[in-house]
């Protein structure tokens, strides 16, 4: 600590940090930190990723574990705010008050599949953002229409071309594939989607031990029109 502030003597302790967090209330905390962190996030979030976990070793006895929603700066690796809610389920109420606390003009905002809905989308774009949501099977419908959409361009029977690259990395074998990210505008399907809040479909596929195999495959709708390698980009960053 020493390296950030000009202490006379040692560093407080471990003792005198936990004193003064039992009688500080945390709310205000929250409050200042947001305050302390905003003229940090006039230069940042080129990326930011919003995410909920569950404090390690918070549970103590009757009181539930503490569950912290927080907004990180990615490419910095930097939080730039962060919310507390009473548990895992509650992340849906909790992240609109967190995105109305912070700056993100002209930022990529990522969010977990499970709070990727249609009003928190919203209130990222009316916050002139940009969002980035994983749709994962549990939004069947919306799912399945992204799956058929690249299944037909990906089979040719769509008069429309993926926009495709794939990152390789070198192996003891040798170099080989390991993931292949893929975009599609929106604005190149048939009779338009104009009245969609997204403008573009990503497909990321992770592959396994095989060329033709893959363990992982994700798919992303985002309000920016976002090409192959920037997909790429931004889940070399999240991952």
């Amino acid at each position: 600590m020493k390296k950030f502030l000009p202490f006379e003597n040692a560093a407080p302790s471990h003792d005198l940090f936990e004193a003064v967090f039992l009688i500080f209330p945390p709310r205000k905390f929250g409050e200042l930190f947001i305050s302390w962190a905003e003229p940090v996030q006039a230069e940042i979030p080129e990326l930011a990723a919003i995410d909920g976990k569950t404090v390690r070793r918070s549970m103590n006895g009757a009181i539930s574990p503490i569950h912290i929603v927080s907004a990180r700066a990615s490419e910095q690796n930097s939080v730039i705010g962060q919310i507390k809610t009473e548990e895992k389920s509650n992340e849906i109420t909790a992240i609109p008050k967190l995105l109305s606390m912070l700056c993100l003009k002209k930022a990529l905002v990522s969010i977990d599949a499970a709070d990727g809905q249609k009003a928190i989308a919203e209130q990222v774009v009316l916050k002139k953002a940009d969002y980035l949501l994983a749709v994962k099977q549990n939004q069947k419908t919306l799912y399945d229409d992204i799956s058929l959409i690249f299944q037909d361009a990906e089979s040719k029977t769509f008069p429309v071309k993926t926009e495709d690259i794939t990152v390789v990395e070198k192996t003891m074998a040798g170099w080989k594939p390991v993931s292949t990210q893929s975009a599609m505008p929106l604005n190149f399907l048939p009779g338009g989607r104009s009245g969609r809040i997204f403008n573009v479909l990503g497909k990321y596929v992770r592959y396994g031990k095989q060329r033709k195999t893959s363990d992982k495959t994700r798919y992303l709708i985002s309000s920016r029109n976002l090409i192959a390698q920037e997909f790429a980009k931004v889940e070399k960053i999240l991952k």
